[in-house]
């Protein structure tokens, strides 16, 4: 006759529990999986800011810095805005480019950005934040790719 071990199960931490509810801990990667089921739409949204900022970049401002300033005006939004305010965070970025506040409003693809943002939960804004800054280098790579894109395709006519 062979004996049953059961074990016990682990003790629950209710304060650990509520954080994770609350959405104010930080992913646990160690698994190896990525847990980020939002990663392609926080890809794409953050390759649509750089393609903002294209567009309204500072006309005061030297077209060779482009792709200095736009990382640079994203790194300093991601430190002001690690609570998820994507409002804050837009308008950060786009001070930093000095573009025109006018130009701004009318702008598609920030009014766009901005209301896809506004109705995304707050661990979704925050994702969002923590997504750029630990993908910054691949967002400024392929919103170039996709920026030459839109000037080709405005080049030959078409619509971007």
């Amino acid at each position: 006759m062979s004996i049953q071990v059961i074990t016990p199960p682990p003790s629950f931490d209710a304060n650990a529990w509520r954080l994770q509810l609350a959405g104010l801990t930080d992913p646990d990667y160690s698994t190896g999986k990525d847990d980020n089921r939002s990663k392609e739409e926080h890809k794409q949204w953050a390759i649509n800011l750089c393609l903002a900022c294209c567009e309204l970049f500072g006309e005061d401002l030297d077209r060779m810095t482009l792709w200095d300033r736009i990382p640079s005006a994203m790194a300093t939004a991601s430190v002001k805005c690690g609570d998820g305010d994507i409002d804050q965070f837009v308008s950060l970025c786009l001070d930093h480019i000095k573009a025109d506040s006018a130009k701004a409003a009318r702008n598609d693809r920030v009014v766009a950005l901005l209301m896809g943002a506004s109705d995304k939960p707050i661990t979704w804004r925050q994702g969002l934040v923590r997504y750029i800054v630990q993908h910054s280098f691949a967002i400024v790579a392929y919103g170039r790719r996709d920026w030459e894109v839109v000037k080709n395709d405005r080049k030959n006519g078409g619509e971007a």
